[in-house]
C-alpha cells in the first residue's frame, strides 16, 4: 500500500486554513474540516492514480495530481501531489495549494 508523506509546507497550509475556518466560520467548523482533511488524505494510501492530472500543462506534464476536498457540497481545498515510484512501495507528497 502506498505511503503518504505530507510536506512541511502542506502542514503549515493546513494549519493555516484550520485557523481561518475557526475564525471565520466556528471553532466547531474548523475542527471538522481538519478532521476531514486528514481523512481525505488517508483515502490516497488506496489507489492514488484515481486522481487526475492538475489543469496546469506545466504541472501535469510532471505528473502532479489533485483531489478536491470540501466539507459542504463544493470542493474549497485541492490537495495536490507526486506519485514517486521506489523500490518497496509508492509515494504520495501532498501539498496545497498549488
Amino acid at each position: 500500500m502506498p505511503r503518504i508523506q505530507i510536506t512541511e509546507p502542506a502542514k503549515a497550509d493546513i494549519e493555516q486554513a484550520f485557523s481561518w475556518w475557526s475564525e471565520n466560520h466556528s471553532r466547531d467548523q474548523g475542527v471538522e474540516w481538519y478532521e476531514r482533511i486528514f481523512d481525505a488524505i488517508a483515502t490516497l494510501a488506496r489507489m492514488p492514480e484515481r486522481c487526475p492530472l492538475v489543469p496546469e500543462q506545466a504541472l501535469s506534464v510532471a505528473g502532479i495530481r489533485q483531489l478536491l476536498f470540501g466539507v459542504g457540497k463544493h470542493p474549497t481545498h485541492r490537495l495536490s501531489g507526486l506519485i514517486l515510484e521506489s523500490v518497496a512501495d509508492r509515494w504520495f507528497w501532498v501539498g496545497i495549494p498549488l
